[in-house]
């Protein structure tokens, strides 16, 4: 069942009471602290998945991430191209740190001449991305990542959370609005009932499936 922004609001009026100072600003802006609250716990719940691709540019290793990728990024979890050499294949791009790519040393020696100046890491710092190897050409790069849940407002009519995390998003405006209104009982009530749900959401298969794809990947055997 899809539900809407302002299904939410209704139900909200609802629970807390019908009262005439619960105006859909103040009703609204309980629900975007509970986005807030789901932002800070994205990354472990996967709950806004997003995909994109962007062309490698020739010498070129630093890439924005506003520019390529797309607003309200938060985390990568896969990114892989086309196989320049074996049509209908891909190649996985590992995601390392930081620190762990600045410091890795890649052995030429290891790696296929048919594969060099391909990118075969890539670490993000800040809103840069940056790719090693250093892509010597154009490629076109495909990147699943995890976006930052955008505030709603009363102009939205629905979005992933409220079609399929309604219940989440539910009681973590309740749990603000009680914490708003004072009530401690039901503040704590909702506030369980939020958490819970999303430790819930994180154990499902759709969660699960999304887990441990951020591996290193070794480079091609060289050929002989």
């Amino acid at each position: 069942m899809s539900f809407s922004v302002s299904d939410i609001l209704t139900e909200l009026r609802k629970r807390l009471g019908s009262r005439d100072d619960l105006t859909d600003p103040w009703l609204l802006a309980r629900v975007n602290e509970a986005l807030n609250v789901l932002n800070r716990e994205v990354e472990e719940s996967t709950l806004q998945q997003a995909s994109t691709t962007f062309n490698t540019v020739s010498d070129q290793s630093d890439y924005s991430i506003d520019t390529n990728i797309g607003d309200n990024f938060m985390f990568l979890y896969r990114m892989s191209y086309a196989d320049p050499v074996t049509t209908g294949e891909t190649k996985e791009i590992g995601i390392l740190s930081r620190a762990d790519l600045e410091s890795l040393q890649l052995d030429s020696d290891k790696i296929s001449e048919q594969y060099e100046g391909y990118p075969f890491y890539a670490a993000i710092w800040g809103d840069t991305l940056t790719l090693k190897p250093t892509p010597d050409s154009a490629i076109t790069i495909t990147v699943l990542y995890v976006k930052r849940i955008a505030s709603l407002d009363t102009t939205t009519l629905s979005f992933d959370l409220t079609n399929y995390e309604y219940d989440i998003l539910l009681c973590g405006a309740l749990w603000r609005a009680n914490e708003a209104l004072q009530d401690k009982t039901l503040s704590e009530y909702y506030r369980e009932e939020f958490f819970d749900g999303l430790e819930s959401f994180r154990s499902s298969e759709i969660s699960k499936s999304l887990k441990g794809l951020n591996i290193n990947v070794d480079f091609p055997e060289k050929t002989k």
